[in-house]
């Protein structure tokens, strides 16, 4: 399924996002995800680069692998049936 929506988990937060940007390396594909409300994501980062200021947490590329496409309308549908 190609959707320009995707979804990550995060540990038990899922995390819902529009692709922005494709592109190929070393035969994979990567997106960058502008994410909505993704403040517990931030918070978690943050305090990361807190406990940990010489690492970065934040991450600009996701590889095909760790995201899931998904129609909203579909997904919205069926958790009005729940």
């Amino acid at each position: 399924m190609n959707s320009e929506f995707v979804w990550n988990a995060y540990g038990n937060v899922l995390r819902f996002g529009r692709i922005t940007e494709t592109k190929e390396e070393g035969g994979w594909k990567f997106h960058k995800v502008n994410w909505t409300n993704d403040e517990a994501y931030e918070a978690h980062t943050e305090w990361l680069q807190n406990l940990r200021p010489n690492e970065n947490y934040e991450k600009e590329w996701y590889r095909v692998d760790e995201v899931h496409y998904f129609d909203p309308k579909h997904v919205l549908e069926s958790m009005l049936r729940v």
